[in-house]
């Protein structure tokens, strides 16, 4: 795979011991699961022995600056999620305005974090991320079909245009790999998920923390 990197290994190369990969960019091949979780968390949370609840997955739908440190850290923090049932995948941030190489970067570092998990015994539902129709021809492959997959919407879906372009997003997921179950975490709008209800597809939507901390008053 790589020569022997295992003193400088700045290259994360260790992650993707055992992948198998998709044509094209070469995208780690993810198993998933069809398990789904009882409650998450967000990745942050899980990392601090204060707050993480043993009992909740973790999840990744907060800024890219409170768990890049699995990736500058992997050997650290890795075993940490392996703590929990399962992990919803690393979601780096893919902005329409990106260069389509950083986009494609942002999708691999995601699936070489979750290859690893897997590959060390943990349970992982793929989150799936889109920017624009060029991430189309590749962020959902290396995806398993008939599954669970996970989809944040907090902060995604504020603007007209990021409203179409998330719709764009989830009808081509929905016909690529007819999730049996898709996990939402933040707001799941009829009009954004008709094609999701009209199919079928299991929603399963937690609040988001910003949201929950409004209801409390907080």
């Amino acid at each position: 795979m790589f020569h022997d990197l295992s003193n400088y290994d700045v290259f994360n190369s260790y992650l993707l011991e055992g992948a198998e990969y998709t044509s094209g960019i070469e995208l780690p091949i993810l198993k998933g699961t069809d398990e789904v979780p009882n409650d998450v968390q967000l990745y942050s949370a899980a990392f601090c022995s204060r707050t993480g609840c043993l009992d909740s997955w973790p999840c990744p739908y907060e800024h890219d600056k409170k768990f890049i440190r699995i990736w500058h850290n992997p050997k650290r923090y890795i075993p940490i999620l392996l703590r929990y049932p399962g992990i919803i995948s690393p979601d780096f941030s893919m902005y329409r305005n990106m260069p389509a190489e950083m986009q494609q970067w942002s999708c691999f570092m995601g699936r070489a974090i979750a290859h690893r998990v897997e590959f060390d015994g943990g349970t992982v539902i793929p989150n799936v991320r889109w920017a624009d129709e060029r991430s189309f021809s590749y962020c959902f492959d290396g995806l398993p079909e008939r599954s669970t997959l996970a989809v944040g919407t907090h902060g995604c879906v504020k603007t007209k245009e990021d409203r179409y372009w998330f719709a764009r997003g989830l009808k081509e997921l929905e016909a690529r790999l007819e999730p049996e179950t898709l996990v939402v975490y933040g707001a799941a709008p009829a009009d954004l998920f008709e094609c999701v209800d009209r199919a079928g597809t299991r929603i399963m939507r937690f609040d988001s923390v910003f949201a929950l901390t409004h209801k409390r008053g907080e």
